[in-house]
């Protein structure tokens, strides 16, 4: 007896749902087109965007066209899709150099669950600066040696952490 055998093209957007079919009851479920990687969704980006923002050599935050151009997501790594968002990381940047100062030589040893760590925040509720101090979590955030120094440094650069920290 000859074999035969018969092929399933799904509809167009469907797969087949291995886990709900059987040989003799096929089962189509949408693909799932969601993004899930760095690139695919750098990818949507630029897709979904006419421009987006980096931040320059020299701190400008500038304007980068997408109009007619074709990209490759491993050239644009450091744009991003609003200018809310680069203002955010650029004042991220200064605020890491301020905290290297301000800590002077003092780095967090995030092994020691004995040494406190202020890391500075925007309070939601009370709609200011807070801290927080954590012996234990690494938030990979700034983080300063005393909650003095860190209200040091937030006085005389109120506008750098506002524009890192405010929602």
């Amino acid at each position: 007896m000859e074999a035969k055998e018969l092929k399933i093209t799904p509809p167009e957007g469907y797969e087949i749902d291995k886990e709900k079919s059987t040989l003799e009851h096929i089962v189509f479920k949408p693909v799932d087109k969601k993004a899930k990687t760095w690139e695919e969704i750098q990818e949507l980006s630029f897709q979904n965007n006419e421009k987006q923002f980096y931040v320059n050599s020299i701190g400008e935050i500038e304007e980068f066209l997408m109009e007619g151009r074709i990209l490759r997501y491993s050239t644009t790594l450091n744009h991003l899709n609003t200018y809310r968002q680069a203002e955010r990381v650029r004042a991220l940047c200064q605020l890491y150099i301020i905290t290297d100062y301000y800590n002077n030589g003092w780095e967090a040893d995030w092994g020691n669950g004995h040494e406190d760590k202020y890391i500075p925040y925007w309070g939601i509720i009370t709609n200011k600066i807070d801290w927080l101090n954590w012996a234990h979590a690494s938030l990979m955030a700034p983080s300063f040696k005393s909650k003095e120094l860190l209200m040091e440094a937030y006085e005389n650069n109120k506008e750098i952490f506002e524009t890192a920290l405010k929602p």
